[in-house]
């Protein structure tokens, strides 16, 4: 029972994250071709696009195989050559993957101290910036002209994700009744009561 209802809880934090992250690219991005959204409800119907399932499931299993049980994909953005999903990284709520011809790595979405597009022709690319000062270059795909954008979108999108931890812990969700109850949208802290009063939330138990 507590399976079920934690992946229930997961897949429906995933769906609104994606939704939130398609939103903020929206009209910043205009090439979206190397973007995939985790689209979990059609996931779980079996009607995805055949393409994106399996540039999804290349990503997960070369990479992004050592994810925990309930961390699910937000976006993948796919550098390979042949569009196939074995290059590139992966973001979930708690960690960013990817994978280059000459490195792999998994990093905490809560040790990255912000990320930027670089455009300059020496150090072109996707940048994640961690707290020990050292700058990592993550494969993207993502056209120069386009880097700037996607880097301010991506770093906002990041420190969300940063805000509220304990709202999408397992141990948090795990517990079946919640004296201090923490939306599992937006991460408002409230006493009483299963619909938030910020952002009007309805599904927090």
């Amino acid at each position: 029972m507590i399976d079920k209802r934690l992946t229930k809880i997961k897949m429906d934090e995933c769906a609104l994250l994606v939704e939130k992250l398609r939103g903020e690219l929206k009209g910043r991005i205009k090439d979206m071709e190397r973007l995939h959204f985790y689209d979990v409800r059609k996931v779980m119907r079996g009607d995805w696009e055949e393409n994106e399932a399996r540039l999804t499931a290349k990503a997960l299993n070369t990479y992004a195989a050592d994810r925990s049980r309930y961390e699910y994909p937000i976006l993948i953005c796919d550098s390979s050559a042949k569009k196939n999903g074995r290059e590139g990284f992966l973001l979930t709520p708690d960690h960013i993957f990817y994978n280059s011809a000459f490195n792999s790595e998994k990093i905490p979405v809560r040790g990255i101290s912000g990320i930027e597009g670089n455009t300059g022709l020496l150090n072109r690319g996707i940048y994640l910036k961690r707290g020990n000062g050292v700058k990592t270059k993550i494969p993207g795909g993502i056209p120069a002209k386009e880097l700037d954008n996607f880097g301010q979108v991506l770093d906002k999108f990041v420190s969300y994700l940063q805000e509220k931890p304990e709202s999408r812990s397992i141990s948090y969700l795990a517990k079946e009744k919640h004296e201090v109850k923490c939306c599992y949208r937006c991460g408002y802290t409230y006493r009483g009561g299963n619909v938030c009063p910020k952002c009007g939330n309805q599904a927090n138990q």
